[in-house]
């Protein structure tokens, strides 16, 4: 049987030039198998309830499941108790340990970081006095990725939307950048089979110039000794092993081995990029590449300036719900609502935000109104909260009206106030119990609009 017969572009099967000839038919046959499906659990919340299958070799909290269930349709994925990401993605957990210093003040960029998976990841293996920029130039595409941050309640975690060209303004201060570079998408042949209808040379050709500028963006903005991890989901050589070799020859890098050659059926390549296949792994498509800037400039000392934010002072009740209180700085921002931001992140950030477009540059808490505090729902799925708050539990029936934010009756009798809304130990966000009735606070715009009641997670 003929390559063009399985159904593949003949420019694609024909530049498989890194695979034994004898693996090439093996390797269709896989791209025509149904995906495999993988999550990763928060490790700061109560995951104990998901039914999963097998561990993902490269990442601890990564997990395999048997079967694609409706996750929209699991309260704990509107609670951020996981992510949905593909299996092989996650091998950056893997690599974060061999580059990341905990000594250091790190900075880290998620260049081009929608709808946040790496970001989440990133978040989940690094303490949380890293300062950590989720960017994204596309317009549409910062919500989603807004969205994710906020379910995963990580306090170090800001979101900008800016052309990788702006980085260029900030020379030499991220210690590392992570860049999950566009690309023709070759690995996402079976995931999104229309992909490969739309695959063709020209965007191969269009993909590696535009992987390169975002690269020299990207290299301007990057501490002398810091690391750039590239990563892909195509095998395309032009888009991996090429880009990295232009940035050793002409830029000052070297490569890192990060060791991912111990895990069976990933494939190491030149310059100590490593490839995965799916007939060799339990995951999609994908290219990741470590490199080292280590030209001689030295490090550049930063003129920060002294952060000079009007500090608000939180009303007794709302001081109460924040736990390590002390470790933040108060201020209210243009529509009244009191944020957050962690006192070693100021000064950095006040660098950051006279450069670029923040979009998300402090930690929702709520709005004093009067003797009353209104909490935001950001607050609600943050680590930012204390354990203690009043809570409601609700029935799977219950956490789903909540979700539609339709009207919902508890058995149990509740005193007038504040309450966090809980499934299985989840939080989901707030209500407001009142005399005669409940007031369901879930953001308007996330609400769940359809449910079909079949193939829960749970």
């Amino acid at each position: 049987m003929s390559d063009n017969s399985l159904g593949f572009p003949k420019d694609f099967t024909s530049g498989l030039t890194l695979l034994d000839p004898n693996e090439i038919y093996d390797f269709l046959e896989s791209l025509k198998q149904k995906p495999i499906v993988s999550i990763r659990t928060q490790l700061d919340k109560d995951n104990s309830v998901l039914i999963k299958s097998y561990q993902v070799a490269w990442c601890e909290n990564g997990f395999y499941l048997n079967k694609r269930p409706i996750f929209s349709e699991d309260p704990h994925f509107h609670g951020g108790t996981y992510y949905v990401q593909e299996a092989s993605s996650m091998a950056l957990a893997h690599v974060l340990k061999k580059v990341y210093n905990p000594q250091k003040h790190f900075s880290v960029l998620d260049m081009c970081a929608s709808p946040g998976g790496k970001t989440t990841l990133i978040s989940d293996q690094m303490n949380e006095d890293v300062l950590i920029l989720a960017n994204e130039a596309i317009q549409s595409r910062v919500s989603p990725l807004i969205e994710n941050v906020v379910k995963w309640g990580k306090p170090n975690v800001y979101v900008s939307q800016n052309d990788p060209i702006d980085f260029e303004k900030i020379e030499s201060f991220f210690d590392l950048i992570v860049l999950d570079a566009p690309c023709s998408g070759e690995g996402m042949f079976r995931k999104i089979p229309e992909s490969a209808k739309q695959w063709s040379l020209d965007l191969v050709n269009l993909c590696s110039a535009r992987q390169k500028r975002i690269l020299l963006s990207t290299h301007k903005a990057l501490k002398p000794g810091g690391f750039l991890l590239y990563s892909t989901c195509t095998w395309s050589t032009k888009e991996n092993e090429d880009n990295m070799k232009f940035m050793i020859e002409n830029y000052g890098y070297q490569s890192i081995n990060t060791g991912l050659e111990q895990y069976e059926g990933i494939v190491h390549t030149e310059n100590n990029g490593y490839r995965f296949y799916p007939h060799k792994i339990k995951g999609e498509g994908f290219f990741i590449c470590v490199l080292q800037k280590v030209n001689e400039e030295e490090e550049l000392d930063l003129p920060l300036k002294k952060f000079k934010a009007e500090k608000e002072k939180l009303n007794f009740e709302a001081q109460l719900w924040i736990k390590n209180d002390s470790l933040f700085s108060y201020n209210t921002d243009y529509y009244k609502i009191i944020n957050a931001t962690l006192k070693t992140h100021e000064s950095r950030l006040l660098l950051l935000a006279n450069k670029l477009k923040l979009i998300k540059k402090s930690n929702k808490i709520g709005q004093s109104i009067g003797k009353d505090f209104l909490p935001e729902h950001d607050f609600a799925l943050s680590n930012l909260k204390i354990n203690t708050l009043p809570f409601v539990n609700l029935n799977f029936e219950q956490a789903i009206k909540y979700l539609m934010k339709e009207d919902f009756k508890i058995e149990e009798h509740l005193s007038v106030g504040w309450y966090l809304v809980k499934y299985q130990n989840t939080s989901l966000g707030w209500v407001k119990i009142l005399p005669n009735r409940i007031n369901n606070y879930f953001p308007t715009a996330w609400r769940l609009r359809n449910f079909s009641g079949s193939n829960l997670l749970l």
